[in-house]
C-alpha cells in the first residue's frame, strides 16, 4: 500500500501553539507536497492538494508576517503556475486541484490571487485533453464564485467575447473550452445577464455541433442561459420562444441530421428543467418526439430520447404543466 506519510503537515496538531520550523523546512514541505501534485496518481495529488491546504490555514499564520507572506507569494503561487504551465497533463490536474483546495483558505481570497487563480485555470482552456478542460473550467467557476464582485461588468464582457470566438473555432477543443467558460460565466456572474441576448445564437448553433461532446455541454450552457432569462421575468419570455421555436424546426425538417436531432432534444430538456413556463403549451410535442426517436438509429439521439421521460414527468410532478390540459397555446409562427 502506497504511504502518504511524506505529505503530512509539518506539525501535529497538539504542537500547533508551539515554535515555528524555520522557513528552510517550510520551504522543503511546500517541496514535498508540490511534488505530489505532480504525481499520476490522482489519489497522491488530492492528499497533497489537502496537505497544502492545510499548510496554508494552520501552518502560515503561526510565521513571522514577512516570512509567510514569502512563503505563499514565492513558493506557493510560483510552484501553482509551474504545475499549471507544466507539459504533463497530471501536473496540470494536480494545479488546478491545488487551487480548488486554497479557495477555501483566507489568504487565497483577496483580488489578486483571485485573478491570478482564474488566469491559471484558463490557460488550460483549450486543452488537447479533455479531462484537463473540464478540471479547469470547475476551478474557473469556482474561484468566480469565491469573489464575484472581483469580476465586473467590463471583466465579464470581455471573457464572453473572447468565448465566443472560440466557439467558432475548427478545433473541437476550442469550442468545448468556448462552451465551458461561458457555462461558467453564466453560472456564477450576475453581469452575464447583460450578455445572454448576445450569447444565445451561438449556443443554438453549437447545439447542433458535430461533436456530441460539445453538443452535451452545450446543452448545460443553455440552461444556465434560461435561468437567467427566467431569473430576469417575463419581458426575456420572448427570447425563450426563440429557442423553442429553433428546437421545433429543427425536429421538423424533412431528413434532419442526426446532430441536428440530438441538439433539439437537448434543447427540450433544458428548457424543461430551466425555462420556467414556455414549454408548457408544447409539452405534447416534447412527448411525441421522445417516444417516435427512442429507436432512432443514433445512439446519442436514442440516450437524448430515453433521458427526457423521467424529465417529463418531474416537470409535470411538480406542478408546473398537466399532460393534456387546456393551457393557452403560444404561437411560434
Amino acid at each position: 500500500m502506497r504511504s502518504f506519510s511524506h505529505l503530512a503537515p509539518s506539525q501535529p496538531p497538539s504542537a500547533r501553539m508551539e515554535a515555528p520550523a524555520p522557513p528552510a523546512a517550510q520551504g522543503a514541505v511546500l517541496a514535498r507536497i508540490c511534488a505530489g501534485l505532480r504525481d499520476a496518481d490522482h489519489i497522491v495529488r488530492l492528499q497533497s492538494a489537502t496537505a497544502l491546504q492545510h499548510f496554508v490555514l494552520h501552518t502560515l499564520p503561526t510565521l513571522p508576517p514577512d516570512i509567510a507572506a514569502r512563503l505563499w507569494g514565492e513558493t506557493v503561487n510560483a510552484r501553482l503556475s509551474e504545475l499549471v504551465f507544466s507539459q504533463t497533463s497530471a501536473a496540470q490536474l494536480g494545479g488546478v486541484l491545488a487551487i480548488d483546495y486554497l479557495l477555501s483558505a483566507p489568504a487565497a481570497t483577496a483580488p489578486l490571487p483571485l485573478f491570478r487563480f482564474y488566469n491559471y485555470a484558463k490557460h488550460l482552456l483549450p486543452h488537447p485533453v479533455t479531462d484537463v478542460m473540464l478540471a479547469a473550467s470547475t476551478t474557473l467557476g469556482r474561484t468566480l464564485a469565491a469573489g464575484p464582485a472581483a469580476f465586473g461588468a467590463r471583466f465579464v464582457a470581455s471573457e464572453v467575447a473572447a468565448s465566443i470566438t472560440l466557439l467558432q473555432e475548427d478545433a473541437e477543443a476550442g469550442r468545448l473550452a468556448g462552451v465551458l467558460v461561458l457555462t461558467q460565466l453564466a453560472r456564477a456572474c450576475p453581469e452575464f445577464g447583460a450578455c445572454v441576448a448576445e450569447v444565445l445564437p451561438h449556443v443554438l448553433e453549437v447545439l447542433r455541433d458535430p461533436s456530441a461532446g460539445v453538443r452535451t455541454r452545450a446543452a448545460e450552457l443553455l440552461g444556465a442561459c434560461c435561468g437567467v432569462l427566467v431569473q430576469r421575468g417575463p419581458p426575456e419570455s420572448d427570447v425563450l420562444l426563440e429557442v423553442l421555436r429553433d428546437a421545433r424546426e429543427g425536429m421538423a425538417e424533412p431528413e434532419p441530421e442526426p446532430e441536428v436531432v440530438h441538439g433539439s432534444l437537448l434543447a427540450y430538456r433544458e428548457l424543461l428543467l430551466h425555462g420556467g413556463t414556455v414549454i408548457d403549451s408544447h409539452v405534447q410535442d416534447v412527448v411525441d418526439a421522445a417516444d417516435r426517436l427512442k429507436t432512432h438509429p443514433d445512439v446519442h439521439v436514442r440516450e437524448a430520447a430515453d433521458a427526457l421521460m423521467p424529465v417529463l414527468i418531474m416537470h409535470r410532478t411538480n406542478g408546473l404543466m398537466t399532460l393534456g390540459s387546456a393551457a393557452p397555446e403560444v404561437s411560434l409562427d
